[in-house]
Order: C-alpha cells, then structure tokens, then sequence
C-alpha cells in the first residue's frame, strides 16, 4: 500500500512529472519514501542556443547486451562518461519520439546539467557513452555542438 505525495518541494527539486511515494504497511506504519518519475513533458522547447547543448546520435542497450531493463523516455537522466570523470545529462527527444526502443539509433538532445565544467570535453565526433552506475546502457555520436 502506498500513499502519493506531491510537495512544492519535490516539485521544485525533481521538476514536473515527479512524485513522492510513501510506502505504508497495511497497519498504517510509514516505511520509506522512494520518488518516481510519473510522466516528463518539456516544460520548454529545445533551445539550439542552450549552453552545454548537443545533437547526438545514441544506441540504448537492452537487457540482452547488459543494458536496461525498461525502454528510456524523454527527460531520462544518466551518466555520460566525459574522459575522466562522469558528469550528470539529460537527452531529450528531438524528432518527437518519446520512448525509444533497444538497438535502434536515435537522434536526440544532450544536455549537460553542469556545462560549464564540462562542455569543453564534447565535440563533434566524439564518442559519448551513457552509465547507470557501473552498467553501459548506451552509446552514441556527437553531431552537432549547439
């Protein structure tokens, strides 16, 4: 049994599409609190003048190649390998899927939630990998730099 909270601040910190789940037992005792993304929808079109904004071309990888389990949406979150460290992204539909099927190319926008630290280590061509965690889950190719 569960009861859905949403708060301003769950919303301000997770954005819209997000909420907050309190897991309760069938006695009414609180157990933990765990956030699920619901829906995403762009709260804004992409902008091409976005700093830290890239066009990419991305393969997911599903279960059979040691990827994930459940097909990626738009607004997904993962780990993008940048060299030496690994920073925090966001793809974006950009050709109006929304859900992507394993194995097949995408194009797409890349957004880096920390440009200004790592912008500079992405240029066309370059190989983009995608973790969640430990596990590769995608890979692509930078085509445009916005």
């Amino acid at each position: 049994m569960y009861r859905d909270v949403t708060t301003s601040s769950t919303r301000a910190y997770n954005g819209p599409g997000c909420h907050e789940r309190r897991d309760i037992s069938p006695t009414g005792r609180f157990l933990a609190n765990t956030l699920h993304l619901v829906s995403y929808t762009p709260t804004r079109p992409v902008v091409a003048q976005d700093l830290g904004m890239f066009i990419a071309s991305v393969v997911f990888l599903g279960p059979g190649k040691g990827g994930r389990k459940t097909r990626p949406e738009s607004g997904y979150h993962p780990q993008v390998d940048a060299g030496d460290v690994f920073t925090s992204c966001a793809i974006e539909c950009f050709d109006g899927e929304t859900r992507w099927e394993f194995d097949t190319p995408y194009r797409v926008a890349l957004r880096l939630l920390f440009p200004d630290l790592y912008q500079d280590r992405f240029s066309v061509g370059s190989t983009v990998r995608f973790y969640e965690g430990s596990r590769l889950v995608g890979t692509g190719t930078i085509l445009e730099v916005c």
